[in-house]
C-alpha cells in the first residue's frame, strides 16, 4: 500500500514502528503480542515505542470508579 511519503524528505520509516505499537496499545493488544510482532525483546521496549496520552487512560479511571463503587470499605 502506498502511503504517499515517497518524495517527502521529512519522512522517516522508523516512525511507522512507533505508530504501529501505539495503535495496537490503544486497541488493548496484549503486550506479549506486540513484543512478538515487532521483535522486541522486553516489555520495556514496547512501552518505549507506544506513545499514549492521558485520554487513553480514561477507561482505567472508569474501571477503578466501578470497582470503588462496589467495594466494601
Amino acid at each position: 500500500m502506498a502511503l504517499g511519503y515517497k518524495d517527502d524528505p521529512e519522512f522517516i520509516p522508523h516512525v511507522m514502528r512507533h505508530t504501529c505499537v501505539t495503535r495496537l496499545a490503544m486497541n488493548n493488544t496484549p503486550e506479549l503480542k506486540m513484543m512478538l510482532w515487532l521483535s522486541h525483546s522486553t516489555p520495556t521496549m514496547v512501552k518505549r515505542y507506544a506513545h499514549l496520552n492521558i485520554n487513553h487512560l480514561a477507561d482505567a479511571v472508569t474501571l477503578l470508579e466501578g470497582y470503588l463503587a462496589t467495594a466494601k470499605c
